[in-house]
C-alpha cells in the first residue's frame, strides 16, 4: 500500500470535510444572530416558515456534528501514519485490509473491530 497516496487521499478529505464545517458553522450564525434580532428582515413571517428555520438549523447541527466526528477520525488517521502505525487496527494490533483503507483511508479499526464497535 502506497502511505503517501492514503495520506494525500485524507489530506484532501479532510480539505473538503473542513469547508463543510466552517460552511455549516456560517449558517448556525446567520440563524442564531436572526433568532436573536427577531427576523433577517422587517418582513413578517409566516408560522410555517418558522418550523422550517427550526428543521433547517437542527439539519445543520446534526451534519456539523456528522462532519466533525470525521474530521476527528481523519486526523486520528493522519495522526497514526505520522507515528508510523497507520493500516494496525486500534483495538487488537492487527492489520487493517488494504482494500479497507482503500475504501475508507480514516479507517483505524479492522472490520472485525468495527463490526464489534457498532453492536456495542
Amino acid at each position: 500500500m502506497n502511505i503517501e497516496k492514503q495520506k494525500d487521499s485524507l489530506l484532501l478529505s479532510r480539505a473538503d470535510v473542513v469547508s463543510n464545517v466552517d460552511q455549516l458553522r456560517s449558517n448556525l450564525e446567520i440563524t442564531t444572530n436572526a433568532d436573536e434580532t427577531g427576523s433577517e428582515s422587517d418582513i413578517p413571517t409566516h408560522d410555517a416558515d418558522s418550523g422550517t428555520a427550526l428543521f433547517d438549523r437542527e439539519r445543520d447541527e446534526s451534519m456539523l456534528l456528522d462532519f466533525e466526528g470525521r474530521l476527528e477520525e481523519i486526523d486520528r488517521a493522519l495522526q497514526k501514519i505520522a507515528e508510523g502505525t497507520y493500516g494496525v487496527c486500534d483495538r487488537d494490533g492487527k492489520i487493517i485490509s488494504p482494500e479497507r483503507l482503500l475504501a475508507i483511508p480514516e479507517a483505524t479499526l479492522c472490520i472485525e473491530c468495527q463490526a464489534m464497535e457498532e453492536i456495542l
